[in-house]
C-alpha cells in the first residue's frame, strides 16, 4: 500500500484544460479527470467503491500561450474545464510501475482497460485524502474530486485535488 502525504494547497490561478485533442495548443502529457465522491463528510469507514464515481474526462492541459484571460470564455477554452483557483486538500504520488506502459497502451486516457487498472490506486488515494480531512477536521467544499495526471518519459505522476472550506480560526 502506498503512503501519501496530504497537504493544504492554495491554487492561485485556474488550471485550464481543453477537450479538443486535435488542437496544437494542448499538452497531451497532462490531462484531467473529474469524479464525484459519494462518501459523506464524517463517514468513518466507507466502501472503497464510493470514493470515485461518475468519471468524466475533462481534457488536456492548455499550453501557456493558449490559456484564456481569467473570467473570459474564448474559443480556446470553449468546451474545456478548469480546476478553479482556491484552497484544496491535495496529494501527489508516482503511479507504481506494474508493467511496460507501451505494451498495452495503458497510458492513453481514453483506454478503458488502463483506467480501470489505475482506478483502484486513485480510490485508495481518495480514501487517504478523506481520512486526513477527518483527522485535520477539514470540511470539503463539495463532492468533486479532480485527478490530474502528468507524464514525463516513463514516469507518471497523479495528483488529487478536493476543494475545502477555509479553516476556522479560534
Amino acid at each position: 500500500m502506498l503512503n501519501y502525504t496530504v497537504r493544504v494547497l492554495t491554487l492561485y490561478k485556474d488550471l485550464c484544460y481543453a477537450s479538443d485533442a486535435s488542437s496544437d495548443s494542448i499538452d497531451k502529457n497532462n490531462f484531467l479527470y473529474r469524479y464525484t465522491c459519494a462518501v459523506g463528510p464524517r463517514e468513518p469507514e466507507p466502501r472503497l467503491s464510493r470514493f470515485l464515481i461518475k468519471p468524466r474526462f475533462e481534457g488536456y492541459a492548455l499550453t501557456e500561450s493558449a490559456k484564456p484571460v481569467t473570467g473570459v470564455k474564448t474559443e480556446t477554452n470553449a468546451g474545456g474545464s478548469t480546476i478553479p483557483a482556491g484552497l484544496y486538500l491535495f496529494l501527489q504520488s508516482f503511479m507504481p510501475l506494474t508493467e511496460p506502459a507501451a505494451a498495452d497502451n495503458t497510458g492513453n486516457p481514453a483506454d478503458k482497460k488502463g483506467q480501470k487498472k489505475k482506478l483502484n490506486i486513485y480510490r485508495r488515494a481518495a480514501e487517504h485524502l478523506h481520512t486526513e480531512a477527518l483527522w485535520m477536521e477539514i470540511d470539503f467544499y463539495d463532492d468533486t474530486v479532480y485527478i490530474r495526471t502528468l507524464k514525463e518519459g516513463n514516469a507518471e505522476v497523479f495528483q488529487l485535488f478536493r476543494k475545502i472550506t477555509a479553516k476556522k480560526t479560534d
